[in-house]
């Protein structure tokens, strides 16, 4: 059984790095790093519907103070089946396995596993998870935006569009595809229209 990542997004994303991508990138979501710190920079490119990788070296330092155009070395878009539509969220597990969230149709979370990610194509997923109705009606996955690992590995997942449910999928059922194992409904509480989501340090009031 692989060991999901804990999202401890300090791990995975380049904090404190100021400069300006000027690449072509429409209206760019949550960026992911590679493995660690400092490996490559995983971009979702929301209206483009495509993922790009810019490499680590590339990237300017801390220290630049000047807008930088750069190449992507890798640009991943959809496979003709809806593998990419309108990313969202991106995060690594600790396989190496790429997570993304489809805020447009067809609202699925995908995983793609790292022997597709290193060529610019279409790359089919390994795993889908796909829309599910429970038995009150409720749609658990709906334009999903923010997705992440808990430290047990399961996987929760957030969408923006009604009924705003938070669901989230067993880690033993991941590889499997299947429906999500519990739902927050949001509609139920005070989300309205979701977008982030992370697990961190209970903060007792």
């Amino acid at each position: 059984m692989i060991k999901r990542s804990t999202n401890v997004f300090s791990r995975r994303i380049l904090l404190g790095v100021m400069f300006l991508l000027t690449a072509a990138i429409a209206f760019p979501q949550v960026c992911a790093a590679k493995g660690r710190v400092n490996v490559a920079l995983w971009v979702a490119n929301n209206a483009s519907t495509t993922i790009y990788e810019f490499i680590a070296a590339d990237l300017p330092t801390p220290a630049s103070v000047s807008a930088v155009t750069l190449v992507p070395n890798v640009i991943l878009s959809d496979d003709g089946a809806g593998s990419i539509q309108g990313p969202w969220a991106l995060i690594f597990d600790t396989a190496g396995n790429l997570w993304s969230s489809n805020a447009n149709t067809p609202f699925t979370v995908v995983e793609f596993a790292p022997s597709v990610l290193g060529t610019t194509a279409g790359p089919t997923p390994a795993v889908t998870l796909s829309p599910t109705t429970d038995k009150k009606g409720n749609v658990t996955l709906a334009a999903p935006n923010g997705i992440a690992f808990d430290n047990l590995g399961n996987l929760a997942a957030i969408s923006s569009a009604t009924p705003f449910a938070g669901a989230e999928f067993g880690t033993s059922n991941l590889s499997t595809g299947v429906a999500a194992k519990t739902l927050l409904v949001g509609t139920k509480t005070t989300l309205n229209a979701p977008a982030g989501c992370n697990f961190g340090p209970f903060i007792k009031n």
